[in-house]
C-alpha cells in the first residue's frame, strides 16, 4: 500500500478573452483613416465561368515605409483586411491575409516609385454593398483604412 500526506488541486487558469486587435476595430468602423501612406481601391472581376468578384486592391507606398534590417533584406508585415457588408450593416463576406516583406536592395529600389501592389478577392451575389478595406505595417502600427460603395453585376 503506497499513501501520500494529501492532494493539492491544480487552479485552473483564469479565462481572458483575447484583446481586440486594433485591425479588427478599424475594420468594424467607418472612418477613414490615413496614417500609412498608399492607396485602396475595388474592382469587379469575373472568373473563367463567368461569376462576379470583387477584387480589392491595397497599394502601399514602399518607400513611406519603415523597415527592419536582417540578413541583408528590408523585412516589414502587412496585416490586409476587405470585409463586405449589405445595406443593413450584416456582413457578407471577407478575408483576411498578410504579406512579409524580404526585400533586398535592388528589389526595393525596383519598386520604391511605383509602389507594390497586394490583392483580396471577395465572391458576393449580384447587389449592392459596403466595401471596408483595412492595411495595417506591422512595426509602427500604422493603418490605413477606407469605406467603398461597390455594385456587383
Amino acid at each position: 500500500v503506497q499513501a501520500r500526506m494529501g492532494y493539492m488541486a491544480v487552479k485552473p487558469a483564469a479565462f481572458r478573452p483575447p484583446e481586440e486587435r486594433r485591425i479588427d476595430t478599424v475594420a468594424a468602423a467607418n472612418d477613414a483613416v490615413e496614417d500609412l501612406a498608399g492607396d485602396l481601391s475595388a474592382h469587379q472581376i469575373q472568373t473563367q465561368s463567368g461569376e462576379p468578384r470583387l477584387m480589392t486592391v491595397f497599394h502601399v507606398d514602399i518607400k513611406e515605409l519603415r523597415f527592419t534590417e536582417q540578413s541583408g533584406e528590408r523585412r516589414q508585415k502587412l496585416s490586409l483586411i476587405a470585409q463586405l457588408t449589405d445595406a443593413n450593416g450584416s456582413f457578407v463576406a471577407g478575408k483576411e491575409g498578410s504579406v512579409t516583406l524580404a526585400l533586398k536592395a535592388a528589389t526595393f529600389d525596383a519598386f520604391a516609385e511605383t509602389g507594390m501592389n497586394f490583392t483580396l478577392t471577395l465572391q458576393a451575389p449580384p447587389g449592392l454593398y459596403r466595401l471596408r478595406a483595412v492595411m495595417l505595417e506591422g512595426i509602427q502600427d500604422k493603418i490605413r483604412a477606407r469605406t467603398l460603395p461597390v455594385d456587383i453585376r
